[in-house]
């Protein structure tokens, strides 16, 4: 979970790898709860106790956001390998990586 620009906290998946830990700061991928708003940059996650959300969402491949570790609260889950793999294909269109 990060705070959001108001205040509210909201779940963002960590998209930085692991061996950049004692980074002040880490890249997220942020969550939204509309899945009305589907494109090819989203990823529709639904609920399971694995990933601790309420509701279905969709990561948004294409808001990716440097956030202060402090703004960052506890792991609420993880994703499976296959949404893992989904999110890997959206962030490679997303950056131009397979270009």
């Amino acid at each position: 979970m990060v705070a959001g620009e108001h205040a509210k906290p909201r779940p963002a998946v960590v998209i930085q790898s692991d061996t950049l830990q004692s980074a002040a700061t880490v890249l997220v991928c942020l969550l939204t709860g509309e899945v009305e708003k589907t494109s090819e940059t989203r990823v529709r996650i639904d609920p399971e106790p694995t990933n601790g959300l309420r509701k279905p969402s969709l990561i948004q491949g294409e808001k990716i956001y440097p956030m202060n570790r402090s703004r960052c609260g506890p792991r609420i889950g993880v994703l499976s390998p296959d949404q893992m793999r989904d999110l890997d294909v959206v962030l490679t269109f997303v950056l131009g990586l397979g270009d």
